[in-house]
């Protein structure tokens, strides 16, 4: 790899497909990508809102590429009403170059770009630890930070994390509190059912129809958006958990298992407490019915979600350290929608 001394960078915003060999090896290359090809079709070509745009450091105007970083394309309901915003991602520079100034010059060239671009209020982002000061140097505010909640259903996760060997006590102890989770005294009301369907169908669609504007700020999730966001990249099986009431869907998990551990993806239901907790504990039963040692959850938003976790037993854990940045490309009362963590419905 070149030294970056003496030499000029050269920032363009260049086509993604034109690149296409380039932006992979870049994601090779610092972001660890094991399936970069696969997750370049899907990410930048295939998404239900339009390929993605993308910036490309090289040394000189033909040298070779040291880093790029993209936006791609999402649609926000704030207010009450849709829109379209970026999604700052995909960020990296070769390590010999970090110090020299590209990383700074991409993210300054795609906000001149963006400026006055029609039909896109805002744009965010949740850069990492170290991308987070350029980040505010920029301009983009930090409005907010995602909570980490984890709910223990087998004390065998504490024992796996501690690496420890359980003792006849630490058992009982393990089998009284898993008897007292809130859920044990959980009594399905009438009507509700519980599935476990294949795919998104239309019922998710109607979902989105009913439930969009009870959520202030929040990403849309059409069964469109849910199948490409879930289904249609391979190497992650996605699973889906559905609560319905006389018949008609009102809520449901997205989750993935690893390592005996659920990691909830994405949660979405009417904003009726009775129906969050009638999701909450089916799906923690089903878990503890599976065997599974843990759920975790991350979110941004009201604390109607974080109360009734709170209530089944999910406790904080960690350091809140995924902030999520924004930065304004228009002023209005759209964006000022933005500053209320409250408004906030975010996974």
């Amino acid at each position: 790899m070149p030294t970056p001394s003496m030499n000029r960078y050269n920032i363009d915003k260049v086509s993604p497909k034109a690149c296409r060999d380039d932006i992979i090896e870049i994601m090779q290359r610092n972001l660890r990508h094991e399936a970069a090809a696969a997750i370049f079709a899907w990410r930048y070509e295939n998404t239900p809102y339009g390929s993605a745009e993308c910036w490309m450091a090289r040394i000189g105007p033909n040298g070779p590429a040291v880093g790029s970083a993209a936006l791609f394309q999402r649609v926000f309901h704030v207010a009450g009403r849709p829109c379209m915003v970026f999604v700052a991602g995909d960020f990296s520079v070769d390590q010999p170059h970090r110090g020299f100034g590209p990383a700074f010059m991409l993210q300054r060239r795609i906000l001149s770009d963006i400026k006055g671009k029609s039909g896109c209020a805002w744009l965010y982002g949740i850069p990492n630890d170290k991308s987070r000061a350029l980040f505010t140097k920029l301009g983009y505010r930090t409005v907010g930070c995602f909570r980490k909640y984890l709910k223990i259903l087998k004390v065998d996760y504490v024992y796996k994390k501690l690496n420890i060997t359980p003792n006849v006590f630490m058992k009982l102890l393990g089998t009284v509190i898993g008897a007292l989770s809130r859920e044990r005294f959980y009594r399905r009301p009438k009507g509700i059912s519980v599935e476990s369907p294949d795919a998104f169908d239309s019922r998710f669609d109607s979902l989105w129809m009913a439930v969009k504007h009870q959520y202030p700020v929040i990403g849309e999730r059409t069964a469109a958006f849910l199948t490409w966001r879930y289904s249609e990249l391979s190497g992650k099986t996605y699973k889906i958990f559905c609560l319905t009431r006389d018949g008609i869907l009102a809520g449901y998990v997205v989750y993935l298992l690893l390592d005996g551990l659920c990691h909830v993806v994405d949660l979405l239901c009417f904003r009726d407490r009775r129906i969050v907790e009638c999701l909450i504990s089916e799906f923690s039963l089903r878990m503890r019915a599976d065997g599974i040692e843990a759920i975790s959850i991350r979110y941004f938003g009201s604390e109607y979600l974080d109360g009734c976790l709170r209530k089944y037993n999910f406790f904080r854990r960690g350091k809140d350290n995924d902030q999520i940045m924004v930065y304004e490309i228009e002023s209005g009362e759209t964006v000022g929608s933005l500053e209320n963590e409250e408004k906030w419905y975010f996974l």
